[in-house]
């Protein structure tokens, strides 16, 4: 079930940590507007702003409009980049493929 572009909004805020400033002079959509989606039930943003707040935030906008059960790039990036060194390392050990060294003559390699 997808949900509206206010309650995502909210929610990547939330997750992210960034601010609407942030957010703002990264995608060059006005503070004010963006403002207004928080705080407007009904207000919107042109489709071109609203795709490029996704792709800033780490997703389509498809993406980004997907139920809140759908696993949260940004959320699942911010709790790793948290983690100690040693959790860090005993993560990657779990997941070999993502630490091999790629080959790019190789077809199968990572």
């Amino acid at each position: 079930m997808a949900r509206t572009f206010r309650s995502a909004f909210s929610h990547a805020l939330a997750s992210s940590g960034l601010s609407i400033d942030t957010i703002a002079a990264g995608t060059s959509v006005a503070r004010p507007n963006l403002e207004r989606v928080l705080s407007e039930p009904g207000a919107m943003l042109p489709i071109r702003d609203a795709e490029t707040v996704a792709k800033f935030l780490g997703s389509s906008l498809a993406e980004f409009l997907e139920a809140p059960e759908q696993s949260d790039p940004i959320e699942i990036a911010r709790l790793y980049s948290q983690l100690p060194e040693p959790l860090k390392d005993r993560f990657q050990a779990c997941r070999p493929e993502l630490s091999a060294p790629s080959d790019p003559s190789d077809p199968e390699s990572p």
